[in-house]
């Protein structure tokens, strides 16, 4: 029988992890809250595209931490109707001792925890759509905008290369989003400061970095033509970006090719959501699948696909293992019956294996989305390998990101 259990509304730190002490801000990072620089000089309000002004969800300052704790970390709407009430928490996985990470409220979502857990990638959306990459502080609460002004960064995912490198995915005057590097102490967000990874011939979707290593997961959008019937199809591939080699894991379904399941403006059908084991043998993901209801990406369960990191190295055009399984049907239990038996159909966005052993070993995060109620919910859970659910957040919650802290991978397999 799945469990539950009540998000956790006081903030508590670990003894450990907690202090007084404050200490300046690192130089070019901004207090919180202070809005965006588009020119070197004027602040951007809201209107303009910068971060929202301070008000209703704006909670006074988080608790001062030497560094982030916890087992997990999630970006959680104060309001379900508005997108920029979120902010961004670390949680342990049995719902004990959140933590708020962000000093404002806006629309935070992908984010990864440095190697160096005092710092925080995130990305922040803007009122005008586009994302920008902040690094936070979580010891001084201060914020550094990294991404290029006026570019559309991070909205595919942002994680880091190493203690200074960050990556994240990045668009300019409506180019192709592709991968770039870029160090956290960026000052001047020049372009040209930032190192291109992917060569450009498809437009990139999500990106998945693995941390400490040269390993990173992304998806890549291709066109899929049958007879002049075409689709926008979203594959998994993983590259490393010191050698350049990549490789492709999933093809994205090909036989699904029903995009009237899909009710978002975009119409982009196969694999989403992107993340690596902890020891870089498998990746976790998002599929649109047919005959299980419709929602703004289409009907997504989560999957799990082995990988075949010898074949990356050894220049193989493809690199999955053939393991395709279904998590959603052989460990998540969907479908789910609602609090009058009846049963429900759940989109599971953002499964990613959990990067720990002991008790946590083969535990799953994921976020349950029902698109089907008016508003639209999706908490966060983590479902442990005998199939039983935890939920971190009220049912009604809605989550725009979450994943397993990891800030060392395990590289004993490469090469």
């Amino acid at each position: 029988m799945s469990r539950a259990s009540r998000f956790l509304l006081s903030t508590l730190c670990f003894a450990s992890g907690c202090s007084g002490e404050t200490s300046g801000l690192a130089d070019g990072m901004t207090a919180p809250g202070t809005p965006s620089t588009s020119d070197g000089g004027a602040a951007t309000d809201a209107s303009a595209g910068g971060p929202p002004e301070a008000g209703l969800f704006d909670l006074g300052p988080p608790p001062a931490l030497q560094a982030v704790s916890g087992d997990l970390t999630f970006a959680l709407r104060g309001d379900p109707l508005r997108a920029d009430s979120a902010h961004l928490y670390s949680v342990v996985a049995d719902g004990r001792l959140q933590q708020r990470l962000t000093a404002t409220a806006a629309d935070w979502r992908a984010h990864a925890v440095g190697p160096d857990p005092r710092f925080v990638a995130a990305t922040r959306v803007l009122a005008d759509g586009r994302g920008e990459v902040v690094v936070l502080d979580v010891r001084t609460h201060a914020e550094r905008v990294i991404s290029p002004v006026g570019c559309d960064a991070g909205r595919g995912g942002v994680g880091w290369r190493d203690q200074v490198q960050v990556m994240f995915t990045l668009s300019c005057d409506n180019e192709d989003a592709q991968i770039f590097v870029g160090s956290r102490d960026e000052l001047e967000r020049r372009r040209e400061a930032l190192l291109q990874i992917t060569d450009g011939a498809d437009p990139v979707g999500g990106l998945f970095p693995a941390a400490s290593t040269t390993v990173y997961a992304y998806t890549l959008l291709v066109d899929d033509c049958v007879r002049g019937d075409c689709v926008k199809r979203s594959e998994i591939w993983i590259g490393d970006s010191d050698s350049g080699d990549r490789c492709r894991v999933t093809d994205g379904a090909p036989h699904m090719r029903d995009v009237s399941t899909v009710t978002e403006a975009e119409k982009v059908l196969g694999d989403l959501d992107p993340a690596l084991s902890a020891d870089l043998t498998s990746v976790t993901f998002s599929r649109t699948v047919a005959g299980r209801g419709h929602g703004p990406r289409g009907h997504l369960d989560a999957f799990r696909e082995g990988i075949d990191l010898a074949s990356l190295y050894q220049g193989s055009p493809t690199c999955g293992a053939g393991s395709v399984i279904n998590l959603s049907d052989e460990l998540l239990g969907e479908p789910q019956l609602d609090a009058e038996g009846q049963a429900v159909t759940i989109d599971d966005r953002f499964p990613q294996t959990a990067t720990a052993g002991g008790l946590l070993a083969g535990a799953v995060l994921s976020v349950a989305a029902r698109t089907d109620l008016s508003p639209a919910t999706a908490p966060l859970q983590v479902t442990d390998r005998t199939g039983d659910r935890l939920l971190l957040t009220d049912a009604d919650a809605v989550v725009t990101a979450a994943r397993w802290i990891t800030t060392q991978f395990d590289t004993r397999g490469i090469r």
